[in-house]
């Protein structure tokens, strides 16, 4: 077992977002007199303060859709507003490599991951410090209709969603703002083109 010295140099050694976290609560020697010791842990992951890398990726953007890579987006969350400074970052997989390596081991498919990226980009491949990993089974649409919305003018319903405008976030938005667009045209009328984002 470790002297109270080393044990206090090896908290020293920690990273800046580990070591402050650490107190050392009761600092008298160790005894060698005891049966057994006792070792009471907690942990919390919380992942918004977790940072993904120990150090920022010396990139030129913080967000970029990827092609030809199983990385289809990738952002860096410490980027977003009232986000902790911690180099944080978000990887989203195509649909192709998610069903190759669902139930995988998650710290194989991470690295993969994460390779693949910095292959794209040419750079060469930085370990995260921390990680965390969700299979999103219906995550996206394989064919999303791309029309804005649909809706029955006779019936004056309509349905909206990201399977209707990219099968992205922001479809997901602008899919609800078509369907705003025929609401209002029928109350008060509207031009045309809120009605319809592809015109």
């Amino acid at each position: 077992m470790p002297s109270t010295f080393e044990q206090s140099a090896d908290v020293n050694q920690l990273p800046h977002h580990l070591s402050e976290r650490v107190r050392v609560i009761h600092d008298a020697p160790l005894s060698t007199e005891g049966d057994f010791v006792l070792y009471w842990m907690h942990h919390a992951v919380r992942s918004h303060e977790n940072p993904a890398f120990e150090k920022p990726l010396d990139l030129s953007f913080d967000a970029a859709f990827v092609h030809e890579s199983p990385v289809r987006w990738a952002a860096r969350n410490s980027s977003k507003p009232s986000r902790p400074a911690a180099e944080c970052w978000m990887f989203h997989a195509d649909a192709k490599w998610s069903l190759e390596h669902a139930g995988v081991d998650a710290e194989a498919s991470v690295r993969s991951l994460i390779n693949s990226f910095f292959k794209s980009i040419g750079q060469t491949p930085v370990d995260p410090i921390f990680y965390q990993t969700r299979y999103w089974r219906f995550a996206a649409a394989a064919n999303p209709l791309n029309v804005g919305c649909l809706w029955d003018a006779t019936l004056k319903i309509g349905l909206c969603g990201d399977w209707c405008q990219m099968s992205r976030f922001e479809g997901a938005a602008l899919s609800g703002m078509a369907m705003a667009g025929r609401i209002l045209n029928m109350k008060i009328g509207v031009p045309h083109k809120l009605q319809n984002l592809n015109a």
